[in-house]
């Protein structure tokens, strides 16, 4: 029994010794951990820096593309972006936000090419008519989206789109939701397409209903009428109507091309 107590006792003082031995091990590696940590955050920072502070990282060349009516150092500006500018900083997501909110512009892209390109790529509305407001003529684009409003010394592109002005309502940017207005310029659209559109000044497109389309030309003394759908083919036969006959037509009031192959010349 003694003997086996001197072996206990000598046991527990050889682990106590290990413990104490232990601590300092274990003080050692929680230093170098946090050496370790902010090692790298000091790294992180100083990277950091070089990447928001050196010239290699800065915006040297901004390309923009796809301006036809709008002047491409407006859109840079628009943009936001400037020669110097950070490549990594730059917020490519909110300068595409700015050029969208431009009623002219349709989509736009803004990307990067490191180290230090910026490419900006802008689909633009193109005005084809004007359209009678309430109280002025504005410019719309193919889909009825406002481009700007006109001052009364201002000439429009296109024909005059008229209707019901008191319900084609919408600011600068919006687009008219109006099945008349899309009909009209429908209308607009297929006339344009033929080779007659060379030879014949559209000045007024006048939608009193869907199914009642009337343009007036200012080469004709009478207006012509569209409507009940399929404008396509309407605007081929009258292509092919005036190549045959041309100034032969002897309508006084109107020539109507809704009855299909019968037109009304009256």
């Amino acid at each position: 029994m003694m003997r086996y107590c001197i072996r206990t006792r000598s046991a527990l003082t050889a682990k106590s010794r290990q413990r104490g031995l232990a601590a300092p091990g274990l003080v050692f590696g929680l230093l170098q951990a946090v050496l370790c940590v902010g090692f790298l955050i000091i790294l992180f920072y100083v990277f950091r820096f070089f990447v928001e502070e050196s010239m290699y990282f800065q915006v040297d060349d901004i390309q923009v593309r796809g301006v036809r009516s709008l002047n491409a150092a407006h859109v840079q500006r628009r943009a936001g972006v400037e020669v110097g500018d950070n490549m990594v900083g730059l917020d490519v997501a909110e300068a595409r936000a700015r050029l969208d909110a431009m009623p002219f512009v349709r989509r736009s892209e803004v990307s990067r090419s490191f180290p230090n390109i910026v490419t900006i790529e802008i689909e633009e509305r193109i005005p084809i008519a004007g359209v009678q407001m309430p109280n002025s003529i504005a410019e719309i684009d193919s889909e009825g989206v406002v481009l700007r409003e006109l001052s009364p010394h201002e000439l429009h592109v296109g024909p005059l789109i008229n209707g019901e002005p008191a319900q084609w309502v919408a600011a600068v940017g919006e687009q008219i939701e109006s099945g008349r207005l899309q009909a009209g310029l429908e209308v607009w659209r297929q006339f344009a397409a033929t080779a007659l559109a060379a030879e014949m000044t559209v000045s007024e497109i006048w939608v009193r209903e869907v199914n009642d389309i009337r343009m007036f030309c200012d080469e004709l003394p009478f207006e012509i009428r569209w409507g009940r759908g399929d404008f396509e083919t309407q605007a081929r036969r009258l292509a092919a109507l005036w190549k045959e006959r041309g100034d032969e037509l002897d309508c006084e009031y109107y020539l109507d091309l809704r009855w299909g192959q019968d037109v009304a010349c009256w």
